[in-house]
């Protein structure tokens, strides 16, 4: 197969690039479960299996552990629950023993961790997999940048799940063939050549540029080439090339720059429908620890940052039309970058920290404009549609906005969790004067008032309710909600700040801000008078006055009712 093909009219394609970060690729696959799901309850046919990655998406791209994963969904046709099942069991055991010497030693013996280990996993991970045809990868080399992908296009002929019968396969899984002959299916993996440290993709196709190397290798080899971490591995020699190659997130560890270009390179000007894009945590904030130790950890932290690379890509394609409106990134924000990459015994906390993450308002909503953009047969036309509608909601929730309206909540400095924790307990001691909490968030008692002295800790106790996951958690599974969207909102009044921060005016237009971003369906019903004009600005100050955001905020569109429960601090 060859790049450049032109696509029949109207064709759209769906993209999916997955980014490195060792055993925490999990958090990735997770979330790429919640996808599936969500479409598979769109299908009325209860009989109907979840979607398979590889029968969604048109092109699947990973980088490192994520190229792993990349060649198990779209090489290999696996389900998503059989990756996850799969990735766990490969984590304990590449990272379940290190070598038994030092971390100074690891600087002249090259890995933490035996590399023969992860080629013999990544063997045996094949053998299981593949039926018996061989289908050799091609290499294409581009000198100008690194990384390290896996893509799969999806269609009629669909990468069919191979069968684990192969006797032979299981007992030699380094010679195990290859089951790929379809020459409209595609797949390719970035890694860094050692010698000249530039990527390289390593494809089972054609690239059709005049530089290609063929380098014949075979998934194992591909698989191992693309998580070979440095420092935690050595480089993995082709056995026919004798190239050797290394981790291409050792120099780029975000997949989706990657999975875009080769598209382009594959299809002439092509129509994207929907660019998903996972993460596998953002970074920790840490101070940077001498000698060498803190050198390694540094390296690991440059090698390992792809959401600072996917924000450089966002900025340069932000006007970019054909990408506009239908590109999505899925990065838990807190708690996993205190995660090592070969922690591979923390897979609860890691589900625990993804579940928490996806039971957002916000990541909710996202998940269901990603699916419908994933489930469209016309996916341009409605794209456009639904671009056109973001842009007037985006201005109006721009013109909410006002200057440091989340300062004071960010000002407020984090108690330690056990400080306020008793705040959630179910039973509480019966000599406590005080209202259980944990009941009033239950009944239909509309406020919840705490005072106390200047400097007691009330805006400190708001922050820690606000933020704790049990808030929601508790609040959805109330007699009031009634299976109804819970929407949490907050506004501190603050003597000592702006006049903004202290108005009842400011106080309405923050949390219609906030409702509005987490219900953005709303804005047209709510704002109909205007909403059909804003693709000019118009003048907010006419509708922004404390009555009419009295108004705005009391609109129970269609028959929806709206139960408000407030705690306060005085």
């Amino acid at each position: 197969m060859s790049t450049s093909q032109q696509p029949p009219e109207n064709q759209t394609f769906r993209l999916l690039a997955v980014d490195g970060g060792g055993v925490k690729g999990l958090t990735s696959l997770l979330i790429l479960r919640r996808l599936m799901l969500q479409l598979k309850r769109d299908v009325t046919d209860p009989d109907e299996p979840i979607p398979r990655p590889c029968d969604v998406f048109d092109l699947i791209g990973g980088t490192s552990t994520g190229g792993l994963i990349a060649i198990m969904l779209g090489r290999l046709g696996m389900t998503v629950d059989e990756c996850i099942e799969t990735y766990k069991k490969f984590g304990k055991t590449v990272f379940g023993k290190k070598k038994a010497f030092g971390i100074g030693r690891t600087m002249f013996s090259g890995s933490m961790y035996e590399t023969k280990d992860l080629q013999t996993a990544i063997k045996m991970l094949v053998a299981e997999r593949l039926k018996q045809e061989r289908a050799p990868f091609r290499a294409d080399t581009d000198n100008t940048r690194a990384a390290n992908t896996i893509t799969a296009p999806r269609g009629d002929q669909a990468v069919q799940a191979p069968s684990s019968s192969s006797g032979e396969a299981a007992q030699d899984p380094e010679d195990a063939p290859l089951n790929d002959t379809r020459a409209d299916l595609s797949r390719f993996v970035c890694a860094t050549r050692n010698k000249t440290f530039n990527y390289e993709l390593i494809r089972n196709y054609t690239s059709g540029k005049p530089d290609q190397v063929d380098y014949d290798c075979t998934i194992w080899e591909a698989g191992s080439a693309t998580a070979a971490t440095p420092m935690f591995f050595g480089p993995v020699t082709f056995q026919k090339s004798k190239a050797k190659f290394s981790d291409g997130g050792a120099t780029i560890n975000c997949s989706l720059p990657e999975v875009v270009n080769e598209a382009r390179r594959l299809w002439n000007s092509p129509q994207f429908a929907c660019i998903v894009s996972l993460g596998t945590g953002w970074p920790a904030n840490s101070k940077v620890k001498s000698g060498l130790l803190g050198f390694l950890g540094q390296t690991v932290k440059v090698l390992t940052d792809a959401q600072k690379k996917y924000e450089d890509w966002v900025r340069g394609n932000r006007e970019d039309l054909n990408i506009k409106d239908r590109y999505f990134r899925f990065n838990v924000e807190q708690g996993m970058g205190q995660l090592k990459l070969d922690e591979w015994a923390e897979t609860e906390e890691m589900t625990a920290l993804t579940d928490s993450y996806l039971g957002q308002d916000k990541q909710m909503n996202e998940v269901e404009r990603c699916v419908k953009l994933l489930r469209t047969t016309d996916a341009v036309n409605e794209s456009a549609q639904i671009a056109v509608c973001e842009s007037r909601q985006r201005r109006i929730l721009k013109q909410l906005r006002f200057r440091k309206i989340h300062a004071r909540h960010e000002e407020i400095r984090l108690a330690h969790r056990e400080t306020f924790d008793w705040l959630f307990h179910e039973i509480q001691p019966v000599e406590m004067s005080w209202t259980n909490f944990m009941e009033w968030l239950q009944n239909d008692n509309s406020i919840y008032w705490i005072n106390g002295k200047s400097g007691s800790g009330k805006s400190t106790l708001m922050k820690f309710i606000s933020d704790d996951s049990r808030l929601m958690k508790a609040l959805r599974r109330s007699s009031w909600a009634d299976g109804r969207p819970v929407i949490k909102a907050s506004f501190y009044f603050w003597y000592n700040g702006t006049s903004m921060q202290k108005s009842r005016k400011e106080l309405m237009q923050s949390l219609l801000l906030q409702l509005l971003e987490l219900q953005p369906h709303l804005i047209s019903i709510i704002f109909h008078e205007v909403f059909a004009f804003s693709d000019n600005d118009f003048d907010f100050e006419k509708f922004s006055t404390e009555a009419e955001l009295m108004l705005a905020l009391q609109k129970n569109p269609g028959s929806a009712r709206t139960d408000i429960k407030s705690h306060l601090s005085d």
